[in-house]
């Protein structure tokens, strides 16, 4: 039985071990300054709350699974630890990394909604059929708008469009997920859009991979610029549902179910012992962009219509987002916008095994259908890459050396 008592203590597990001090940090892989601290955590008060998730689990259909938990923290502790168990190429937490026989591993991502009676679905497939019309035009105008302030290019616009319209109310076929499963939980445990029915406690977390949801509603890698600035908080990712009617289709899923309120309180994301805000509210630069865009989308019968009404726009009538955030000075935003490989190479397209027990070195297992993947979503972005680091010596970064070389094959064909 699960009292006030252990919730409490697992919330407090969090919070410590999302403070300490980490030494070495790749995809969820850490290594920690106090490693004998964090195994004492994880044998007294996070295993066991595992174990209690996992004899809940059981398979509800091919390839389908789902379990309870009782509280936010039993889920999140039990998906990190089923992300780690196939990253590490499949095999349970703890055992012996067999160095004679490499093995890839995956990745999971993981999506939150406050209501587990929600069908699981894109935003878009939620609203009738002009409702829609208008959101899918309006979308294409957020396109034209950075085309036109930001860079002329049809791949980054479209992007950065695409991008932009789902994280900040501009409903598209995408349907968010994260590489931190505690970001979902914390979508899962607070009221943002509509209201649950009366009476329906129960939140859910669905967990997919690249390789379940191929050729089904397929993950997508996007790199938008760092002003989507909300893509970068929450480590955001998406699922292209434009082939299944909005629905995540995938041949493998886990999803865990737990109440939203419980003794613990609030749920709240930490990153080295800082409360991030998962949802910022839209500025009024942000929301100003939003607006014009959807006054478009009603305007206009279609997308051809959108890009004509844009293209004769005088500058008065342009929300100033591009001025409020500095987009003609595209150089500055390089930097930052490069970084942001630091989080999605780890959490996409390499895997990584330590050699040994602490700060070791490690071994990395680079997937070369997902990086491709990744490269071919974002031509643009990979060709500036690969073009910045022409004639650069990278011996001392043989993953960026073999990534730079799999984006240089993908783009010449």
């Amino acid at each position: 039985m699960v009292t006030d008592q252990n919730i409490i203590d697992l919330k407090q597990a969090y919070a410590l071990w999302q403070s300490l001090d980490i030494v070495v940090e790749y995809g969820p892989l850490r290594s920690y300054v106090e490693q004998g601290k964090v195994q004492q955590l994880w044998n007294e008060i996070v295993g066991p709350a595992i174990r209690l998730v996992l004899a809940n689990s059981r398979q509800t259909g091919p390839g389908a699974h789902t379990t309870e938990a009782p509280s936010p923290w039993h889920a999140y502790f039990y998906l990190r630890a089923q992300q780690q168990n196939v990253y590490r190429g499949g095999r349970p937490l703890g055992s012996p990394i067999p160095n004679d026989k490499p093995q890839a591993g995956e990745h999971l991502f993981f999506r939150g909604q406050r209501c587990a009676s929600w069908e699981l679905k894109s935003s878009l497939q939620r609203k009738d059929l002009i409702a829609q019309g208008v959101e899918q035009r309006a979308v294409a105008a957020l396109t034209e708008y950075f085309r036109h302030y930001f860079v002329a290019d049809d791949d980054i616009a479209r992007i950065t469009a695409l991008c932009f319209a789902q994280h900040y109310g501009i409903a598209t076929d995408l349907a968010d997920i994260s590489c931190d499963p505690d970001i979902a939980v914390w979508f899962a445990t607070h009221p943002v859009g509509k209201a649950c029915p009366s009476g329906e406690r129960e939140a859910i977390v669905q967990s997919v991979s690249w390789a379940g949801q191929a050729g089904a509603a397929e993950t997508l890698f996007l790199l938008p610029p760092p002003f989507v600035r909300n893509v970068y908080e929450q480590r955001g990712l998406f699922i292209d549902t434009s082939s299944t009617n909005g629905r995540l289709k995938g041949k493998l899923s886990l999803e865990v179910r737990f109440p939203r309120e419980t003794a613990g309180g609030e749920f709240k994301v930490l990153r080295r012992g800082r409360s991030i805000e998962v949802w910022p509210e839209p500025d009024a630069a942000e929301r100003e962009l939003i607006s014009w865009a959807r006054t478009i989308g009603r305007d206009c019968p279609n997308v051809d219509a959108v890009r004509k009404k844009v293209k004769k726009q005088d500058a008065s009538e342009f929300p100033k987002f591009w001025l409020e955030r500095g987009l003609h000075n595209f150089e500055e935003y390089n930097g930052a916008w490069l970084a942001i490989l630091d989080w999605v190479l780890p959490a996409t397209c390499v895997t990584a095994l330590p050699m040994a027990d602490g700060p070791a070195p490690m071994r990395y297992e680079i997937l070369d259908l997902k990086l491709r993947a990744l490269v071919r979503a974002n031509k643009t972005f990979f060709k500036a890459f690969v073009g910045a680091a022409e004639g650069d010596n990278l011996d001392d970064f043989p993953v960026l050396k073999q990534v730079l070389t799999l984006a240089r094959d993908e783009l010449a064909k």
